[in-house]
């Protein structure tokens, strides 16, 4: 269902961003996270 795939994907964008910043990310990630810029 719709809400169970956004807590998926929201779990995913977590662990990219915790790869990219070295930190430890809290759930639920904010409405709007900021990304890192593309390189």
């Amino acid at each position: 269902d719709g809400i169970e795939g956004r807590k998926s994907v929201e779990i995913i964008l977590a662990i990219y961003q915790s790869a990219w910043t070295g930190k430890a990310v809290k759930l639920p990630l904010a409405k709007d996270p900021k990304r890192p810029a593309k390189t």
